[in-house]
């Protein structure tokens, strides 16, 4: 008599397989913020930040315009991902 016993792990009602790709939606999701800082509103002089969670990654020198702030961040933020993936493969 063969008497063997197969057991599954069940995740999110789901039969756990090779491949399975459980998301977490109980955790909060990772983003990149990109916020516009006012330095003078007299001179129109703004930088802007960009927070990855809760720690501020880039921040930039003071720009003559809100738009122009925005921009910098966001090459400056460009400028890193492309350092940090093109790695050696």
């Amino acid at each position: 008599m063969d008497f063997s016993i197969q057991t599954s792990r069940v995740i999110s009602g789901q039969p756990a397989h090779d491949g399975l790709r459980h998301a977490h939606p109980e955790l909060d999701p990772i983003r990149f913020l990109v916020s516009s800082v006012c330095e003078s509103a007299e001179m129109d002089m703004w930088h802007a930040e960009v927070t990855l969670g809760s720690n501020t990654s880039v921040k930039t020198a003071a720009a003559h315009g809100e738009e122009a702030a925005l921009r910098n961040a966001e090459n400056e933020l460009v400028k890193r991902l492309l350092m940090a993936l093109s790695g050696p493969a």
